[in-house]
């Protein structure tokens, strides 16, 4: 099959939904785009031109762009290669590939997201689908570090995603409490190796109940269980009010 110069071919990456026709290599190159050479490539554009509206993939121009920040986004999964760039991507290139979960993190979340990312190889977010399932992750570290509960919860298997060592059901609630006790805009876990330092320095014994050990009848007493972490920060993880007997 031969298409005319730009208009067919891009018509059908324009028309895109996920449900249709599939773009293919050719239909991009045809339309005078370039840098899909692969399929993973061409797999990972086509995930973010599925979620874009038409109105902002009718021209070569808006492709190339999608393509561009789509690329951009897969340089930076180079596993234990070293980086050719030392600019992360930016809030824009995840909107450039509506990816808008990710978009809308704070600066804190982008640093976390592209760290981990940056550990990663580029299968593991070839879809837009995939990035967004880790920016759930990072968001849900950002909002406990901001005092907030997130929903759901933070779980063992989130410390799993984002690549943490240590993390268990019997000391999950610590690890929370620890990240809720940073600072709330997030930039003391927006980084891995921040995240990775927080947990490991837990330490089941040193959970300290601090208080008085007796109390009057009547009188109301207050206890603190806190955890001290091996870099001497202190956690606090309940407190509770009692009333002597």
């Amino acid at each position: 099959m031969t298409f005319t110069v730009n208009t067919d071919a891009l018509a059908i990456i324009r028309d895109y939904d996920g449900t249709n026709t599939v773009p293919t290599a050719v239909h991009y190159s045809t339309a005078g785009v370039t840098g899909v050479t692969t399929a993973e490539r061409l797999g990972a554009v086509n995930s973010a031109v599925a979620l874009l509206a038409p109105a902002v993939t009718d021209t070569t121009a808006e492709v190339q762009a999608v393509v561009d920040a789509y690329l951009r986004i897969l340089d930076e999964a180079n596993g234990s290669t070293a980086d050719g760039t030392a600019d992360d991507p930016t809030a824009a290139h995840y909107t450039a590939i509506a990816a808008t979960q990710t978009a809308a993190l704070s600066p804190a979340g982008l640093s976390l997201i592209n760290d981990l990312i940056g550990t990663l190889t580029t299968p593991a977010i070839d879809t837009v689908a995939e990035i967004e399932a880790l920016a759930a992750v990072v968001g849900r570290v950002m909002t406990t570090a901001a005092g907030g509960t997130p929903t759901p919860a933070l779980s063992v298997n989130d410390f799993t995603t984002l690549r943490m060592t240590g993390v268990t059901a019997g000391n999950l609630a610590t690890v929370v409490a620890a990240i809720a006790n940073t600072a709330d805009n997030g930039s003391g876990v927006d980084t891995l190796g921040e995240l990775q330092s927080l947990i490991s320095g837990m330490s089941a014994e040193g959970v300290v109940l601090s208080g008085p050990t007796t109390a009057a009848p009547g009188e109301a007493i207050t206890l603190t269980a806190q955890v001290v972490d091996a870099l001497g920060r202190n956690t606090v993880l309940a407190t509770s009010v009692l009333a002597g007997g």
